[in-house]
């Protein structure tokens, strides 16, 4: 398309983002009713015969909403597939993520009616894409890093509707979002009904998802103003989505199911209001100049990105200047918006430090400082208990980079693939923080495994046991496989397997991000400390250290932000001669007490106006 006919249809190019359109929310939280306007499914997996089934429900009965899916694998997070969702008012979609046994890879199926870019439906096999995957990987584990993954979905617009007591002659919602505006017959509202809204509609339950309007001419760039989205039938995206999963396997005949954990923008009294517009385009065209007010993904940025142990992009090695070039990775247009966009109004939205602090605020809710949850092994009943622990946002902090091999040998030492977003500067001076940022994630309290293809690990504190009957032991266990370091839990969604070290997980049947702890019980329960104190480097983030104090440790404990559950199984014998599985599963209980968190106008861990770690 013509620069000149895009600009006159109101879009950019899609070659440059475009600004955030601010929307009416003040604040972006967790919602324990579960209904949102993004939602997280923390672990699914088509690895060994499992299966795993999402529904997506849209419980606005006025409003359509176009929605991002993503689905990140469970090692390090990289995108293996994304699609936009277009769904009418009180609709629901539902897919499963299942193994093509003709290629291997985890793919999406859906024979859902409703309207999707691109079309995904019709039964067919969708396979993930190893894109993103490290390319060194044979064909197999290549296969397996896609079988096992989260989901993340974000409401990007509404589409609105015409309200039947609605004035066409007054109310914007019936000409203002049609780029004609047809009769504005009062008598008949289908006839006012702006064209987006009137393709995604459902009749004699189908959508007609209407070719001339779900184009790339029409919605395949940024637009270039709210007015310009409004000609196009979209509007700011209020929150009313829930989602469920089942992993489901036909082999073991085990069913657990979960709700996904919603976000939800509100206003004023707390009560559900338009959130930013964060609309992007499904199409796989380079964004110029980096996605930095978009995302605090440190591939994806230009600003605020270091290496393990320096800064990104330049170094001089002994009089060598060796540059790595930002963003390490090309985003595209679909691969906005995630869940570091800035969703509701706040500082610095628009800046470079606009997702930083957006994702700050989510990562605080969401912070841990310890996990606790039941286990059962015992043999007589078939019992098995795998834990998960999802760590959804980490991906906002830190990232690995597949391409660190291909640098020269001697920078490799200084650059192993690990990438932060952490604010700083290569001298070793206290580097700015934005406001509500919290380095989570950081050199010190993550690893990096390349045992089974370069998986980055996060750092907890330690692990107690119980049994039934208040017998208990503390770190007196094996945790398996092990790294240097202190105890570690490899990949952005790991399975902890309890009194098994078996690969696959007696119970999921997991693979690739797999940790295993024996235990001297059967059946009781567990606590792992995620306190995750902050270090000397976490304040001076690149170069150099303060000098060492020793009661920071004991003060600026920061949690992590983890979401997972317990799945257990046992067998039964209902009747004579016949054995059933059973299937169960538990949302972690969860204490939130760190002392570090987010907050707006003071350096982090410092007090106000003050150079010194705050308690010092």
């Amino acid at each position: 398309m013509a620069l000149g006919v895009a600009a006159a249809l109101g879009l950019v190019g899609v070659a440059h983002a475009s600004p955030i359109y601010l929307g009416q929310a003040t604040e972006f939280k967790f919602n324990p009713d579960a209904v949102g306007n993004t939602l997280i499914q923390h672990y699914g997996s088509a690895a060994n015969g499992n299966a795993t089934n999402f529904s997506i429900t849209n419980t606005d009965h006025s409003n359509g909403k176009a929605v991002k899916v993503r689905v990140r694998s469970a090692v390090n997070s990289d995108d293996l597939f994304d699609f936009t969702l277009l769904m009418s008012p009180s609709d629901m979609w539902t897919g499963v993520i299942t193994t093509n046994p003709a290629t291997g890879l985890a793919s999406l199926v859906t024979r859902d009616k409703s309207c999707t870019l691109p079309d995904i439906g019709g039964g067919k096999y969708n396979d993930f894409s190893t894109h993103r995957l490290p390319s060194e990987m044979s064909a197999a584990e290549l296969s397996d890093w896609t079988r096992e993954f989260y989901i993340e979905i974000l409401t990007m617009a509404d589409i609105p509707g015409p309200k039947a007591d609605a004035n066409p002659f007054k109310s914007k919602t019936w000409g203002a979002y049609e780029w004609d505006t047809g009769s504005q017959d009062p008598a008949n509202i289908e006839n006012n009904w702006g064209r987006l809204f009137k393709a995604v509609k459902h009749v004699n339950g189908v959508a007609p998802c209407t070719p001339s309007v779900l184009n790339t001419a029409n919605y395949g760039q940024f637009f270039s103003s709210m007015a310009a989205a409004n000609k196009r039938g979209l509007d700011h995206p209020t929150g009313s989505l829930f989602g469920n999963t089942t992993i489901m396997n036909g082999s073991t005949n085990m069913v657990f199911s979960d709700e996904m954990s919603a976000i939800l923008a509100t206003g004023e009294g707390g009560k559900k209001a338009p959130a930013n517009f964060v609309f992007a385009p499904q199409d796989r065209v380079a964004i110029a100049g980096g996605a930095d007010l978009w995302t605090s993904d440190p591939l994806f940025r230009q600003k605020h990105v270091s290496g393990a142990t320096r800064v990104l992009p330049a170094i001089n090695l002994g009089g060598l200047q060796i540059d790595i070039t930002l963003p390490r990775v090309q985003a595209f247009a679909n691969d906005m918006p995630d869940l570091s966009t800035p969703y509701v109004q706040g500082p610095n939205i628009n800046t470079p430090d606009g997702p930083l602090s957006s994702v700050g605020k989510l990562m605080g809710q969401l912070a841990v400082t310890s996990i606790a949850n039941e286990f059962f092994t015992g043999e007589a009943y078939g019992g098995g208990t795998d834990w998960t622990l999802s760590n959804p946002l980490r991906r906002y902090q830190v990232a690995m980079d597949y391409t660190a091999d291909a640098l020269r040998e001697d920078l490799v030492q200084a650059y192993d693939g690990r990438v932060y977003t952490l604010p700083g500067t290569i001298t070793g001076a206290l580097g700015y923080w934005p406001d509500y940022w919290v380095q989570y994630y950081d050199p010190w309290n993550t690893q990096l495994d390349k045992r089974r293809g370069k998986r980055i690990c996060w750092g907890a504190q330690g692990v107690a046991q119980w049994d039934r009957e208040e017998t208990t032991i503390i770190n007196g266990f094996d945790l398996s496989p092990s790294i240097p370091g202190g105890l570690h839990f490899c990949g952005e969604a790991t399975v902890l397997s309890i009194g098994s070290a078996a690969v696959p997980t007696e119970v999921l049947g997991a693979k690739v991000t797999v940790s295993s702890m024996s235990s001297p019980f059967s059946e009781g329960w567990a606590k792992i400390s995620t306190a995750n104190p902050a270090t000397d480097g976490y304040f001076v983030p690149f170069f150099g250290q303060l000098p060492s104090n020793p009661e920071w440790n004991a003060i600026d404990t920061r949690g992590l932000p983890i979401l997972g559950a317990a799945f257990m199984k046992s067998r039964g014998v209902p009747a004579p001669g016949v054995s059933t599985n059973y299937g169960m599963s538990f949302k972690h209980r969860v204490e939130r007490e760190a002392k570090l968190v987010p907050t707006a106008g003071v350096l982090r861990g410092f007090k106000a106006g003050s150079s010194s770690p705050a308690g010092e």
